[in-house]
């Protein structure tokens, strides 16, 4: 019965030469796979610190636009105070008894 190759030194070098490059291969595959997860974690982390600015100022406008609701509101409620004070000075009815737009009926700041 022949003998393989596989027992010769030289055949045994060869296979020994290509299991290093093979190992160096996977070596360098797993570093580059490292370094890919490395730099996609620390793009992960600014993300999240973006995501979490945005927030907040989106929190802070919100907050804003309440305020200036409700300033609005206000403003149109004066308005309206102004307008029904206005008419009724013109109809001249604003001094008559049981008038509803007397000038007690009217704040302080508003006459």
């Amino acid at each position: 019965m022949p003998k393989t190759g596989s027992s010769s030194p030289a055949r045994n070098s060869y296979v020994l030469g290509a299991s290093e490059v093979a190992l160096e291969t996977v070596a360098e595959q797993l570093r580059h796979w490292r370094s890919v997860a490395l730099v996609a974690r620390a793009e992960a982390v600014c993300e999240r610190a973006k995501s979490r600015a945005l927030s907040a100022e989106l929190a802070r406008a919100r907050c804003d636009l309440n305020m200036a609701e409700t300033e609005l509101g206000l403003l149109r409620k004066r308005l309206s105070l102004l307008e029904s004070a206005l008419a009724a000075s013109r109809s001249g009815s604003f001094g008559t008894a049981g008038d509803v737009a007397s000038p007690s009926s009217v704040p302080r700041d508003l006459r």
